[in-house]
């Protein structure tokens, strides 16, 4: 990181802790384990992302991005805080994405399919193979036409 910080990829870090939060936990946590380290730094991790989200507004504007880095003591916390932080967030959009296809998109497709399916066996019992019946139904439907356009006609 110091060398980072030095070739100037990033930049110095920011503590994002405020000494006088009434939130701020007032000792630092133990008997941390990957399972709950998310839970245990919580309150850094909401203020990291927070800190983030502000800078976020503030650097779009001038057509660069801030970067989120969060740095944890083992490997293991960092899997488990990035799980915490990206993965859980994106596994809820992913979840909320898949429930949208399958009930909004696919909804609208099989329903289109229901119904063209049930317009065709309805438009099947037309078909009687008696050429009388065919004749009446294009006269009707020229008489439809005719209709159609004496009524624009004198509207």
């Amino acid at each position: 990181m110091a060398q980072a910080v030095e070739d100037r990829i990033v930049k110095a870090p920011l503590i994002i802790s405020k000494e006088d939060d009434p939130k701020r936990p007032s000792q630092d946590p133990d008997r941390i384990t990957r399972e709950n380290v998310a839970e245990k730094y919580g309150y850094w991790l909401r203020a990291a992302v927070q800190r983030w989200r502000e800078h976020w507004s503030v650097y779009r504007n001038l057509g660069t991005k801030p970067v989120l880095f969060i740095m944890v003591e083992k490997n293991i916390y960092a899997d488990a805080t990035n799980e915490a932080v990206l993965e859980r967030p994106g596994l809820w959009l992913t979840r909320a994405l898949v429930y949208l296809d399958n009930k909004g998109v696919d909804g609208v497709v099989n329903g289109l399919a229901a119904a063209f399916g049930g317009g065709s066996g309805r438009l099947r019992r037309l078909q009687t193979g008696f050429v009388r019946s065919y004749a009446l139904s294009m006269m009707a439907g020229a008489f439809a036409v005719i209709a159609v356009l004496l009524a624009v006609r004198f509207s």
